[in-house]
């Protein structure tokens, strides 16, 4: 089997006819990244924690550990919101801490503040989670600084939340550069913006499309053009079909993304920012996992579109490039590939044409948009 920058250039040339949303590798690897990190670069990807809230020990997060160590990532950013009367994300946080301190790996706080789930009012909660987390064996240290980030959350009282943390605090919040956030403020800032969109959560137009390039330039730019504080994102697709009666509802939309997961990480590794962030580790629900669909998680719906769709495929792929990027590389060399499991093959598709009408059988009764967007063919 074999998978080389040769490969994986004649798919972007338009020579691989493939579209996507199931990824299989034909040989996985077997091996650990093992090529020593030449540089002060980090691998991170998003951790959903509000799909896990029913794992009962710190056991039940080594394989998702096990299996990041294995593509080159050093630290999970988890995604979690207050607790509730229905799901305790403190406990969930002390078992992913837990198990990361017995798997060598890292992890840090990423508050979610999308629909106020986390109050951009309450500083002073966000610190005291900080301090009761900042300090433990896993979280990951940058600069002798607690790494800490968010989903959104742009009006947060910065200097509140450092002051009721008590620790020393790598603040890189998803602040959004047009916000009107003081970026000054701020360690560093991570973008969310991983596809081609609108500007926002919608397919690219004709009139409005924003690239994960130009992203690339508004954070930096907003960080005074240090790439060192940016934390880019890197993702192979988004998808969302939810119907108006569950809780996301509204959610049905799919971006074009046939072949971003490769395109992605050649801009990155271009870029050279300090920080890389894969969205996501576990997500379900907006197709762009790269975990095992074995991982143990609560289904928020999402398994009408992710059950017999594995995306271990992606996991293969970043293997290779988070090699690339730690070591300073512009491209992926046999090397990195060697250092991530050897050769092998990996394709991607979608199991239908986007033509296909499903209008009377879907439970959400229409197409998401930006469905027309997707080729058919490469």
């Amino acid at each position: 089997m074999h998978w080389s920058p040769k490969i994986l250039q004649a798919l972007a040339n338009g020579l691989w006819l493939a579209a996507v949303a199931t990824a299989a590798p034909a040989e996985a690897p077997t091996k650990t990244v093992v090529e020593r990190q030449s540089t002060d670069r980090y691998v991170f990807a998003h951790f959903m924690i509000g799909i896990v809230t029913d794992r009962t020990s710190a056991a039940d997060f080594d394989a998702d550990m096990q299996g990041a160590k294995a593509v080159g990532i050093d630290a999970f950013a988890l995604n979690f919101g207050p607790d509730t009367g229905s799901a305790n994300y403190t406990q969930q946080l002390v078992y992913a801490y837990e198990s990361a301190a017995n798997n060598d790996m890292k992890v840090f706080l990423s508050f979610d503040f999308n629909d106020g789930q986390w109050p951009t009012t309450d500083a002073a909660a966000v610190g005291a989670k900080i301090a009761a987390f900042g300090s433990r064996d896993a979280q990951l240290k940058v600069d002798d600084k607690a790494f800490v980030s968010t989903f959104v959350g742009d009006a947060l009282d910065v200097s509140a939340m450092r002051a009721a943390a008590g620790i020393d605090v790598y603040f890189a919040p998803n602040f959004n550069p047009g916000s009107g956030a003081d970026f000054s403020a701020l360690d560093g800032a991570f973008s969310w913006y991983g596809w081609p969109t609108d500007g926002s959560n919608n397919p690219p137009s004709s009139s409005s499309t924003y690239l994960p390039t130009y992203a690339d330039n508004d954070y930096t730019a907003k960080l005074g053009g240090d790439k060192s504080k940016y934390v880019a994102p890197v993702s192979p697709w988004f998808f969302t079909h939810f119907q108006d009666t569950s809780s996301f509802a509204g959610k049905n939309w799919l971006f074009p993304a046939d072949t971003l997961w490769f395109t992605r990480w050649n801009e990155i590794l271009a870029l050279g920012s300090r920080f890389v962030e894969i969205i996501t580790w576990n997500d379900y629900g907006e197709s762009h996992y790269i975990s095992p669909l074995s991982s143990r998680h609560y289904d928020d719906g999402s398994s009408k579109w992710a059950n017999d769709m594995p995306h271990s495929g992606w996991a293969s792929i970043a293997a290779a490039y988070a090699a690339a990027y730690k070591s300073g590389a512009t491209s992926v060399t046999a090397a990195h590939v060697a250092a991530s499991g050897g050769d092998r093959i990996v394709y991607w598709y979608r199991p239908q044409p986007k033509g296909l009408d499903c209008t009377a059988t879907d439970n959400v009764g229409e197409p998401p948009a930006g469905a027309a967007q997707v080729a058919d063919s490469h």
